[in-house]
């Protein structure tokens, strides 16, 4: 039987999410952490990054033509650019043509996105406002898909933007880690061996487990501020740990959907880190997202035949085209050795201090 995941509307989860923040706030309980609930950000931060610079940044490779599912804004992760992680993708080759029809753009981020988050974050944002005008065949609302460091990205301007909330109808990340990773660490110290005791870029220090970065975010924000799907797989190589509700990709109040559950594409699915990026089950429920998001209402159930194979595909594309992006990402893992290392993680900006640990 087809699988249909339990997502909640876009008003039934903003009615639940304000419910339980209300709740939790009386209260002093945060999920998942100790610290005590604060409210939302809510003040708006002008942005640093010239409007210009954040325009050339985005490369929209079929054009945008007003197609009737919107804008989608595809977000890369750590050391990768918006050609090498998304072009030769089911979100490029695919996804414009699905029904209703999407408009799909990538970002690169600063520094390969090896540099300071918090600033990418706000990259983020600001494209986010700028795109969501392009987005007209949904009311100026528009749809985002990440990768790895990219969840981050977006979660830090979901949450220090408060005008991007009310801009983007769904975000999907792909093996996102909200909490970090316990290999960040080990990863500094090897880049550190090699460039004699200098530390590794802002972005991995960032990463670990415990970070002040991460602490910061999940005092701030550490739930789903937009209706959420978090993507993840038990075979992912560098965000861990992904087991139960510890894993890195859960994310409280999203729907966390784990690849190889038996009622999504089974123990036998797998999906290594970078590969999330072309797995076609991750994609079919990245879809179905997408695609609830562009309708006022309705969905897609997920099928497991398309944990094989992609969703609706009339273009001839394949899996195994799809393994050219793994191919050409690979050779951004320099970027972590080349970019600028730091010996500890850059301190909080002054506009989130107030949930800095």
């Amino acid at each position: 039987m087809p699988y249909r995941s339990p997502h909640l509307t876009a008003v039934a989860l903003r009615l639940r999410a304000w419910f339980l923040l209300l709740t939790l706030f009386v209260v002093g309980i945060r999920p998942g952490s100790a610290a005590p609930l604060t409210t939302l950000p809510t003040a708006t931060i002008p942005f640093s990054s010239a409007e210009q610079t954040v325009r050339d940044a985005i490369r929209c490779p079929n054009q945008i033509a007003n197609r009737p599912g919107g804008v989608v804004l595809l977000v890369h992760g750590t050391g990768g650019t918006g050609a090498n992680s998304w072009a030769e993708t089911p979100y490029i080759k695919i996804l414009p043509n699905l029904d209703p029809g999407f408009d799909v753009c990538w970002i690169d981020l600063p520094d390969l996105a090896q540099g300071d988050i918090q600033m990418t974050g706000e990259f983020v944002a600001h494209a986010i406002t700028l795109l969501a005008l392009n987005s007209t065949a949904t009311n100026g609302k528009l749809t985002v898909v990440s990768h790895s460091q990219g969840a981050l990205d977006v979660q830090w301007a979901l949450a220090f933007w408060p005008q991007t909330r009310g801009l983007v109808s769904a975000f999907v990340s792909l093996a996102g880690d909200f909490k970090g990773s316990l290999l960040a660490t080990a990863g500094c110290k090897i880049v550190s061996l090699f460039n004699g005791g200098k530390g590794c870029t802002a972005a991995t220090w960032q990463q670990a487990t415990n970070s002040k970065f991460l602490q910061t975010l999940n005092n701030a924000a550490g739930l789903a501020l937009v209706p959420t799907t978090s993507i993840r797989s038990l075979n992912d190589d560098v965000v861990v740990p992904q087991v139960g509700e510890n894993a890195s990709s859960v994310l409280p109040w999203a729907s966390n959907v784990l690849l190889q559950d038996v009622k999504v594409c089974g123990p036998d699915q797998d999906v290594n880190h970078s590969e999330m990026r072309i797995d076609p089950g991750a994609f079919a429920l990245a879809y179905e997202a997408l695609y609830r998001a562009s309708k006022a209402q309705g969905s897609r159930p997920f099928d497991q035949k398309y944990c094989k194979a992609y969703v609706s595909n009339n273009s001839g594309w394949t899996v195994m085209d799809a393994q050219r992006a793994i191919d050409q990402s690979m050779g951004n893992f320099r970027s972590f050795f080349d970019n600028t290392p730091v010996k500890s993680e850059p301190p909080i900006m002054p506009y989130a201090q107030a949930w800095a640990p």
